[in-house]
């Protein structure tokens, strides 16, 4: 992926003086403190603004005027800087399921999501998706169920593409549904278009933040934080 990325800067917005090594230990960390420090918001979506995801807009807005943004800005500056720590990356095109009953036909692929390599090992990571954002990477194999502190997942075949479902108190919900093929720079302004305009003008992403207890979101009014089970970390 074209576009630089000004680490010091970067590290700076998300409080990381750590390690610059394309370690599993070093994904782990920077997976745990971006959506905890960088938060989801549409409100240009929501306010017709439109969005930029060149690189220069999205680390003007991200990291210096300390705001959110939505997938592609939170993956893209994702993956610019796990690129220039030496991970191998590939953005990958996601169905999205979540809060979808499960006879709604299949939608666009309208989500980002990454699969880095670091240490010889496929991992999906994702700092971009709302209240349900992953707080760790997650390994890329499917039916291992895998416990972060907020949920435990799993990645599951659905035809060509890998679903990931988190566990909840009815049982294993899909969040979305994962193609392999990798994106090209025009698929995700397709997906992008398509995400900002789409046919049916549903509600925009709703704002959300993440703390290493708790996740929030804000829609009409402040809801509650969504928090682990006691006596389970998911």
């Amino acid at each position: 992926m074209c576009g630089m990325v000004d680490l010091d800067a970067y590290f700076a917005r998300i409080g990381y003086a750590g390690p610059r090594a394309a370690t599993v230990d070093v994904l782990r960390d920077l997976h745990r403190r971006h959506p905890a420090a960088i938060p989801f918001e549409a409100i240009d979506c929501l306010l017709d603004r439109g969005v930029d995801i060149s690189p220069a807009a999205v680390d003007a807005k991200l990291i210096h005027a300390r705001r959110g943004g939505y997938c592609f800005e939170h993956n893209s500056l994702f993956r610019r800087v796990l690129e220039a720590l030496g991970f191998e990356v590939e953005g990958l095109a996601a169905r999205v399921r979540w809060n979808m009953a499960p006879d709604v036909p299949p939608q666009p692929r309208t989500h980002m999501v990454l699969r880095v390599v670091a240490e010889g090992q496929a991992w999906l990571t994702d700092v971009g998706f709302g209240g349900c954002v992953l707080d760790a990477p997650l390994r890329f194999e499917p039916h291992l169920e895998q416990e972060t502190a907020h949920d435990r997942y799993r990645l599951t075949p659905v035809g060509e593409d890998l679903r990931l479902e988190v566990l909840r108190e009815p049982g294993w919900v899909p969040a979305y549904d994962i193609g392999l093929t990798p994106l090209r720079a025009a698929r995700l302004r397709d997906g992008q278009l398509v995400h900002l305009d789409p046919p049916d003008k549903p509600l925009p992403p709703q704002p959300a933040g993440r703390a290493d207890d708790a996740r929030g979101a804000l829609r009409a009014a402040l809801q509650p934080a969504h928090r682990p089970a006691a006596g389970r970390p998911g």
